[in-house]
């Protein structure tokens, strides 16, 4: 069996800029939640830094820091939030 390599031609989103891990666009709502398990509450006080340093201007954060699949999908829609 032989590998081929497929080559696609990209360009960056308007806005964004170069970072050190790829590129980076500022973020004005992020939806933050987990399943509640591997530290999500500390990953989202974490996140909660984070966000603030970078000057995010809003957050929905599920309550106790529990959000499913189908929730932030809701949360994305109905807050016209890109999903990212």
């Amino acid at each position: 069996m032989s590998l081929t390599s497929v080559i696609i031609p990209t360009t960056p989103f308007e806005g964004q800029k170069p970072g050190t891990s790829g590129l980076r666009k500022k973020s004005c709502t992020l939806v933050v939640g987990g399943d509640g398990r591997y530290f999500t509450t500390q990953a989202i006080n974490i996140i909660i830094r984070i966000a603030a340093a970078n000057e995010v201007s809003k957050l929905i954060i599920g309550r106790r820091g529990l959000l499913s699949t189908p929730a932030v999908s809701s949360l994305i829609r109905s807050h016209k939030v890109l999903g990212e």
